[in-house]
């Protein structure tokens, strides 16, 4: 196809899009799922994406073997019934459905899940969440409709970890999958409830999916994104009838949704948690009575009343309470600015010229703040400037320094920074080993404090290879208080967020750690309007 005629096509997709959106803001209600995200998603293939948003958009377009239903219930997707495993546990077999076929019609194989295997775990593929691959140790396609599958450890309920999205084979030269593909940011074929239209630097456009019917056929004909950077928009805009959903509604506006009788307000995980990631490797937080004392310097819970309304709960490690390897014996810091200009003193830090700033062998104590600039977003600006001035307070001077998407990552993987504003995206019971063992302490690591622990990297590794269950949380509880002793982060919250959605969009689940994995079963109903 040349060019200009692929480019008329796609403007021509949009523009049509587009039409009911306009219909909509003026009362006429078509069958048209329409929300906004304040940035693009970047890269939306099961393999690559790294985000919140584009998360929700694979949860969009792409299929598992397995999947959860609207009562958080793991059911087969692709697989036919649940793994047959072997008597010592440490294996099973999975059989596909036959005659399932990808959005172009080519046949959906075993070859697909092996292939997608293989590409999320390829060290050279931009795989960021490789992890979830962590207890599977082999995979080997028996025939086109059937898997078998390897543990590290006997593992009783397989499906739990066979609940990965599954890349179309037929559309990569080879495993190595990096973010440059155009398939990662036009995944033209996909085998969930809709397939890929158009795109551009605003709007996503989805189709339903003819070949899909495995949750039943979709019943939303076709789903749009609206991308725009201004989150203070996003909420007037909803009320107005541009979007029908909006997946963050800011903390602000909740008392305008709550009392509008047109909306529904949803609450669910932001499947994350908010930290200030500390440069192990710099003079001073090489310590770890420093790292403690900023810790105690913060007022979180009067940060987390003031920006959030106390929608969230505060940290005193790096597992909220909803993840197992939460260790409920250990209380988050608490505001205790005299202790931390106490613990500094100790250790030899003076104010020796009168300025405010401490120095140590002649040297002040300065730290650059890392932060992402959200266009838009005032209450984060200012969240920022309150952390940073909190910690002026005990003598230790601090440059914010705002970045935005690409650039703000960049010095996260080159380590250009003191602290870092940062936010961990969970899968379920999601393993903390990369983010603190000593391999991945390396710029582009995931390990973005620098944090060296021999003893951390032990029971990491007892972690990882424990069968028991019941053992297993006991090692990551034991984690939890030592990596709360050591400070590594600057343990800030787990936040709650919400979804706001027209009353006449039906069926919507929302999970705490899904968004859209039943879209396939919302649906239109305006016969109560």
């Amino acid at each position: 196809m040349k060019p200009v005629l692929r480019l008329l096509i796609v403007v021509l997709l949009l523009n049509a899009r587009w039409l009911p959106l306009q219909a909509q803001a003026f009362g006429q209600i078509e069958n048209k799922l329409i929300y906004v995200e304040s940035s693009d998603p970047g890269t939306i293939d099961p393999i690559t994406s790294d985000n919140l948003i584009s998360r929700r958009i694979v949860e969009i377009l792409f299929g598992g073997l397995y999947t959860f239903n609207e009562d958080r219930q793991r059911i087969p997707e692709f697989a036919i019934g649940y793994p047959d495993s072997s008597a010592d546990y440490t294996s099973c077999v999975v059989h596909l459905r036959p005659g399932q076929v990808w959005s172009d019609g080519h046949p959906f194989t075993a070859e697909d899940v092996y292939f997608t295997y293989l590409a999320a775990t390829n060290p050279e593929s931009d795989s960021p969440n490789r992890e979830i691959f962590n207890f599977i140790r082999d995979m080997q396609v028996v025939d086109s409709l059937t898997l078998r599958v390897e543990f590290i450890k006997p593992v009783k309920a397989p499906e739990k970890y066979l609940m990965f999205f599954i890349a179309p084979k037929h559309k990569f030269m080879n495993t190595r999958v990096t973010r440059l593909l155009t398939y990662c940011r036009q995944p033209v074929v996909s085998n969930g409830g809709y397939v890929f239209k158009a795109s551009s630097s605003k709007e996503y456009y989805f189709e339903r999916n003819p070949h899909y019917q495995l949750r039943g056929k979709p019943k939303i004909e076709s789903i749009s994104l609206y991308i725009h950077p201004d989150q203070r928009t996003h909420v007037p805009n909803l009320v107005s009838g541009l979007y029908n959903l909006v997946p963050y509604v800011p903390p602000a506006n909740l008392a305008d949704v709550r009392n509008n009788a047109q909306l529904v307000v949803t609450p669910y995980s932001s499947n994350s948690v908010q930290l200030i990631a500390l440069n192990c490797q710099n003079e001073f937080l090489q310590f770890r009575e420093v790292r403690r004392a900023l810790n105690l310097a913060i007022d979180r819970a009067s940060l987390l009343s003031s920006f959030y309304l106390n929608n969230g709960e505060l940290l005193s490690g790096p597992f909220p309470p909803m993840h197992r390897g939460y260790n409920p014996d250990v209380k988050p810091y608490p505001y205790a600015p005299g202790t931390a200009k106490q613990i500094l003193a100790d250790l030899g830090f003076r104010d020796q010229d009168g300025d405010g700033v401490l120095e140590k062998d002649g040297k002040p104590f300065r730290l650059r703040f890392l932060v992402p600039q959200i266009l838009g977003d005032t209450e984060l600006d200012r969240l920022f400037k309150s952390i940073a001035e909190q910690i002026r307070q005990i003598g230790v001077d601090v440059e914010i320094r705002q970045m935005v998407g690409s650039n703000f990552d960049y010095l996260i993987a080159q380590r250009d920074f003191d602290m870092a504003y940062y936010s961990w995206y969970m899968q379920n019971q999601a393993s903390p080993f990369p983010l603190f063992v000593s391999q991945e302490a390396r710029p582009g690591g995931k390990n973005i404090a620098n944090f060296v622990n021999p003893l951390v990297d032990s029971l990491l590794y007892q972690a990882e290879a424990q069968p028991d269950l019941e053992f297993q949380t006991k090692i990551l509880q034991q984690l939890h208080k030592i990596i709360f002793q050591e400070a590594p982060w600057v343990f800030l919250w787990h936040l709650q967020h919400h979804a706001a959605y027209y009353r006449y969009l039906k069926g919507v689940s929302i999970e705490p750690f899904n968004f859209f994995t039943t879209v396939e079963n919302w649906y239109i109903d305006t016969s109560g309007l």
